[in-house]
């Protein structure tokens, strides 16, 4: 049984080593998520930071941990 493919732009939920499991999205591009087997992700948080460093999430991404989400 193969997994399934994580696609850009997809939130995953991950589990990552300092926190735990988090929804991320998925930054790598799709032609490398396949030829590698591994993937980019950033972790979404409810915490509003520096612009530079935090970018909004819109309700459409279909999000609901928090209020606002930031990537």
């Amino acid at each position: 049984m193969s997994l399934p493919e994580p696609f850009r732009g997809e939130v995953w939920d991950v589990d990552f080593d300092d926190f735990g499991m988090h929804p991320a999205v998925v930054l790598s591009i799709n032609p490398l998520n396949a030829r590698l087997g591994h993937v980019a992700v950033i972790p979404v948080t409810g915490s509003h930071g520096p612009e530079q460093t935090h970018v909004p999430l819109t309700a459409d991404a279909g999000l609901t941990r928090y209020e606002e989400s930031f990537a």
